[in-house]
C-alpha cells in the first residue's frame, strides 16, 4: 500500500525536478552569449519595403499608379544574422517566406540582423555569386538593390518585421515638345554596374546607361547608384548623341525619385557659305547630322568640290549653289542615309561625278524636296560612265524599296541623259526603289540610255508605285524605255496621274496608259 502511494510521489517529485531544471536552463540561456543549439532556434521574419511619408521611392515592381511598391513573389533574399553565415529565403507577393537554406541563431546575444535582395535580367543573390550587378542596358528591365537591418534583435522574437530600404536613386526623364516623337532611346551617365556585399552597393565602370521607356511611354527611367555629385551638361544624352542639359539636380540620393523634364525642339538652322563647308570638311565629305537644319550658301564658282551626307532627320537647305563631287570618291554628290529635306531657293546647280553613281541618292526613308516657290530650281547633273558598257545610276536614285521620293514644290531638273541605262528619278541601276510622288512644282526628269525619266533603270531592277498628282512634269525615257514607268529591262509598280497635274510624256510612253 505504501508502494503504490510512492509511485505517484515519485512521479510527482520527478515532475517538479523535470521542470526545475528547465526553468534553471532557461535561466542560463537569458544570459548573454549562450551557445544555442546548432538548427534548433530557426530566424523568422516577414519582408516589407518601407516608404517613407513623403519620401518616393524605387521600387521591385511598379503598381500602376507609379507612386507605390510591391514584392512580385518569388524574389530570393540573403539573410544574416551577426556575421553569421547568411541563409536563403524565397519572398511571395505578400512578404511571407519559405527557407531555401534556413539561418540559425547561434547564441543568445542580441544580434543585429542583415538582409538584401538584388536582381537584374534574372540574376538574384542565389545564382549571382559574384555579386556584381549589372546596371548599363536597362531598356527591358530596372535594376534593384535592396537592405533592410534590424538592431538588437532577440533570439527569440517571433516573426521580425525586416523593413527593406532601395540602395538605388531613380532617374527619370519626362520629354516633351514638338520632336519629343524622334527620340528612340534616353542614356543617362552613372556606374554602369556595382557591386553588393550584404546589401551595401559600390558603383563600378562609369558610363551611359540605356533607360528603359515605361509601359505608357511618358517617360524614360532606370535605377542607379547614388552619387555625391553629377555634372549637369554630361548626364542625359538623347538618341546616343545630343546632350541634354540638366538643372536643379546636383546629387543622387539611394530611395529617392528624380523627375527631369526635357523639352526637345528642332535644332536652330545653321547659316554656312560653302567655302567654309568645304574647308571644315574631310577631305570634302561633309555631314549634316541628325536633326541639323543646315542653310548653304553657293559663291557662283562651279569648281567646288564637295559631297554631303544628310543623317535622319536633318535639312539641307540651297541658296544659289554650285558645286561638283568631281575628284571625291563617295556614291554620291548628296547621299540621304535616312529620311531628310531638301530646301530649294535661288538657282542651285549639282553634278555628281563620272562613273556608276548618282547625284543623289537616297538609301532609307523618304527624301521630301520643297521650294518656297517654283521659280526656286534645283539641277541634278549626272556625267558620263567615262567606261565603255558600264551602266549606273541617275541623277535621283532610290537605293531600295524602303528608300522614296516626295516632290512638293520647286522647279526640279534630273538629267541623266550621258549615263547609260540610269532612270532620271528611280530605282538605282543595280537594286529595287521605291515610291515617287510629285505633288506640284516643275519637274524634268531625263533618263540615259534604256533608262525611264521617271521610273526604273534600264537593268531588271523596279521601281515602287508613281504618283503625280499635281504640278508640271515633263519626262523622258531613254531608248525602249518608257517615259513613265519602266526601263527598258525593268518593271515598276502602278501609275497614277491625278486631274490637277500637267504631264508631258516625250515618247508618249506611260506604264498602264500607251
Amino acid at each position: 500500500m505504501n508502494m503504490k502511494r510512492l509511485i505517484p510521489c515519485f512521479l510527482i517529485a520527478g515532475i517538479t525536478f523535470f521542470s526545475a531544471c528547465e526553468k534553471g536552463q532557461m535561466a542560463d540561456m537569458e544570459k548573454q552569449g549562450t551557445e544555442l543549439p546548432e538548427g534548433k532556434y530557426p530566424l523568422t521574419f516577414t519582408a516589407v519595403q518601407a516608404a517613407p511619408e513623403g519620401t518616393p521611392q524605387t521600387r521591385v515592381s511598379e503598381n500602376t499608379n507609379g507612386m507605390s511598391s510591391h514584392w512580385d513573389g518569388g524574389e530570393v533574399i540573403n539573410v544574416q544574422i551577426a556575421d553569421g553565415k547568411a541563409g536563403t529565403y524565397t519572398l511571395d507577393e505578400n512578404g511571407k517566406t519559405t527557407a531555401q537554406t534556413p539561418c540559425y541563431w547561434q547564441n543568445t546575444d542580441k544580434a543585429t540582423i542583415n538582409a538584401w535582395y538584388s536582381n537584374i535580367s534574372e540574376q538574384n543573390t542565389e545564382t549571382n555569386t559574384d555579386k556584381i550587378v549589372s546596371l548599363s542596358n536597362q531598356s527591358k528591365g530596372l535594376a534593384y538593390v535592396l537592405k533592410a537591418t534590424a538592431n538588437d534583435v532577440n533570439y527569440n522574437s517571433q516573426d521580425i518585421e525586416l523593413q527593406f530600404r532601395h540602395q538605388l536613386a531613380k532617374v527619370r526623364v519626362m520629354l516633351t515638345g514638338e520632336k519629343a516623337d524622334g527620340v528612340e532611346s534616353v542614356q543617362v551617365n552613372n556606374y554602369t554596374s556595382c557591386t553588393v556585399t550584404n546589401g551595401d552597393v559600390l558603383g563600378k565602370d562609369p558610363g551611359y546607361i540605356q533607360m528603359r521607356k515605361n509601359d505608357d511611354g511618358d517617360y524614360y527611367e532606370a535605377n542607379l547608384v547614388p552619387m555625391k555629385s553629377i555634372t549637369s551638361n554630361d548626364f542625359i544624352k538623347l538618341n546616343g548623341k545630343t546632350q541634354a542639359n540638366v538643372s536643379n539636380i546636383s546629387q543622387l540620393d539611394a530611395e529617392t525619385v528624380y523627375t527631369i523634364k526635357i523639352t526637345v525642339n528642332k535644332k536652330a538652322p545653321v547659316e554656312k557659305n560653302i567655302s567654309d563647308v568645304i574647308n571644315e570638311s574631310n577631305n570634302g565629305k561633309y555631314t549634316v547630322e541628325e536633326g541639323e537644319h543646315l542653310i548653304l550658301q553657293g559663291n557662283g564658282q562651279d569648281n567646288n568640290r564637295l559631297a554631303l551626307t544628310l543623317k535622319k532627320g536633318s535639312t539641307l537647305e540651297l541658296k544659289d549653289v554650285i558645286f561638283s563631287q568631281e575628284g571625291i570618291t563617295v556614291n554620291a554628290a548628296i547621299t540621304v542615309e535616312k529620311s531628310a529635306t531638301i530646301i530649294v531657293s535661288g538657282t542651285n546647280t549639282i553634278t555628281g561625278r563620272k562613273g556608276d553613281k548618282g547625284t543623289i541618292e537616297v538609301n532609307d526613308g523618304t527624301l521630301t524636296i520643297k521650294a518656297g516657290s517654283n521659280a526656286d530650281k534645283l539641277e541634278l547633273i549626272t556625267p558620263d560612265n567615262n567606261i565603255p558598257g558600264l551602266r549606273g545610276n541617275g541623277a535621283l536614285a532610290l537605293n531600295g524599296e524602303n528608300a522614296h521620293l516626295v516632290i512638293e514644290s520647286g522647279h526640279i531638273i534630273a538629267n541623266a541623259s550621258q549615263k547609260v541605262g540610269a532612270a532620271g528619278i528611280g530605282s538605282g541601276h543595280w537594286q529595287k526603289g521605291g515610291n515617287i510622288t510629285i505633288k506640284g512644282g516643275i519637274v524634268e526628269a531625263t533618263g540615259g540610255s534604256s533608262g525611264a525619266g521617271i521610273g526604273s533603270s534600264g537593268a531588271n531592277y523596279p521601281c515602287g508605285n508613281i504618283e503625280i498628282l499635281g504640278g508640271t512634269v515633263t519626262a523622258t525615257g531613254g531608248s525602249g524605255a518608257y517615259d513613265i514607268g519602266p526601263g527598258k529591262e525593268g518593271a515598276c509598280g502602278t501609275v497614277f496621274i491625278g486631274s490637277n497635274a500637267t504631264v508631258i510624256a516625250t515618247n508618249n510612253k506611260i506604264w498602264g496608259q500607251n
